[in-house]
């Protein structure tokens, strides 16, 4: 199952246990391309969860004001990396309509 949504992208949950879901997993570029093609322009990606899960202890960090700051500038850092948002388990695609 995990070589299958690795090579299609397609994650099929139901059926599998505990698994609940069906999902395609986008990367980055194919995300970008499917927004262009829907007629959105200016699209940028996003990361939603940033580089804090990599963190083990962030709670603590967090409630640090000098550690959260520095938390914060490394997300807003590699948020728009284009080699780090495969990373983030969920993507935010930003575009604009055409006027």
């Amino acid at each position: 199952m995990v070589e299958q949504s690795v090579h299609t992208g397609i994650f099929s949950g139901p059926g599998q246990g505990e698994l609940f879901t069906t999902a395609y997993f986008h990367r980055p570029r194919e995300l970008i391309k499917e927004t262009t093609e829907a007629g959105f322009i200016e699209v940028e990606l996003f990361q939603i969860e940033g580089p804090g899960f990599l963190v083990h202890d962030l709670a603590e960090r967090w409630n640090d004001p000098a550690r959260r700051n520095a938390l914060l500038q490394a997300a807003r850092l590699m948020e728009q990396e284009d080699e780090i948002l495969a990373l983030s388990s969920h993507l935010l695609a930003v575009a604009r309509r055409p006027d």
